[in-house]
């Protein structure tokens, strides 16, 4: 539910600047001029935040990011495991 949330915020942040274009072009008839441009900013700025948001160093296990259980999750903690896995 948690990504669900994520990308509906970025799909509204890429509308929104478009949108907010359209707008001021409508104040200052300019039209298209701010309306593109806005749209163009938007999908730059969501596809940005799509990538920091699936980016690999952003994606940790729950159990071992957190400290509360008072144990180590650590995968490899054993030399000889880390070894054998590769």
């Amino acid at each position: 539910m948690e990504w669900v949330a994520r990308i509906t915020l970025v799909g509204i942040e890429m509308v929104l600047l478009g949108l907010g274009g359209s707008w001021l072009d409508k104040q200052l008839r300019t039209e298209p001029l701010f309306t593109l441009t806005g749209f163009a900013v938007g999908i730059g700025v969501g596809i940005f935040q799509l990538l920091v948001m699936t980016a690999p160093g952003r994606k940790k296990d729950k159990r071992a990011g957190d400290s509360s259980h008072g144990e180590n999750t650590q995968r490899h903690s054993d030399p000889s495991e880390k070894e054998i896995d590769e």
